[in-house]
């Protein structure tokens, strides 16, 4: 697999570079360093990511495996991000490639076209090529706030709701699922019925918690610590007594494992989305 993607990315690199460019602030080489470390960093020679770390904020493809929101609140876009990077790895090239390239790309059914004062854009601590992919996303669902490199959490936090038609529209084919509600919190046993749920899926589950349950300096008030994580499937091991649990779970970047009490689960939880 990594032989078609070094192709690809080899036939990107050797294209020539839109004149202007669509995205103003990343050149191709940015672009098709971001991506080899990302898709194919084991490659990557050493003057590879030496060139890499040249360009603000590219290495943290290199950094981190996975799709990075960075001290951004795109952790929703981020957490779809990578459920399509281990679910479809070719379509999550090729729409990186096409949105540099074309300014707009499709997966599945969802359409992302970008304004102007997006692709004229960049953000701290962000990738490129997340920038382009997890702004675009967030952007296409706004109603009432523009996404540049300087929008703020109201216009890049990501309700359920969205989430939901992102993953109906990435995957036709497949149907989700929302469990406990956004705005009550529900009962005890709802709420640990829906993390059992989670848990014992065989495909990655999305859960919508406060961060502080995996981060415990988190600061700022409940709306601003709302935040995505994934569930690996299979990594549950409970307790004999079942009120602790440890699982892997994907969060800024990388997948980590954490041990958590139920009763912590439950306090901290908001909603979850599955596959049926």
């Amino acid at each position: 697999m990594n032989t078609n993607k070094l192709t690809t990315l080899k036939r990107f690199a050797e294209s020539p570079e839109p004149s202007p460019r669509v995205w103003e602030c990343y050149s191709r080489e940015q672009v098709k360093l971001e991506m080899q470390a990302r898709f194919c960093r084991q490659e990557m020679s050493r003057e590879e990511a030496d060139r890499l770390r040249s360009y603000p904020y590219a290495g943290t493809t290199f950094s981190y495996p996975f799709p990075n929101q960075g001290i951004t609140e795109l952790c929703g876009p981020a957490a779809i991000a990578y459920d399509l990077m281990l679910t479809d790895p070719a379509a999550y090239l090729s729409a990186l490639i096409a949105l540099y390239e074309e300014g707009e790309c499709a997966v599945g059914d969802l359409r992302l076209r970008p304004r102007a004062e997006l692709k004229g854009s960049s953000r701290e601590g962000i990738s490129g090529i997340d920038w382009m992919f997890l702004g675009a996303m967030r952007e296409g669902r706004n109603m009432l706030f523009g996404v540049d490199g300087k929008a703020g959490p109201l216009a890049l936090f990501s309700p359920p709701k969205d989430m939901l038609y992102w993953l109906r529209s990435i995957y036709p084919h497949e149907r989700f699922v929302q469990r406990l509600s956004f705005v009550g919190w529900g009962s005890e046993r709802a709420h640990r019925r829906a993390i059992i749920e989670a848990l014992r899926k065989p495909t990655r589950s999305f859960l919508l918690i406060d961060s502080k349950l995996i981060k415990a300096d988190s600061k700022g008030n409940r709306i601003a610590r709302l935040h995505w994580i994934v569930i690996k499937p299979g990594t549950a091991v409970w307790s004999e007594d079942g009120e602790r649990v440890s699982f892997t779970y994907f969060t800024w970047g990388a997948e980590r494992v954490g041990r958590f009490r139920v009763k912590d689960l439950i306090k901290y939880l908001y909603v979850t989305i599955v596959r049926e």
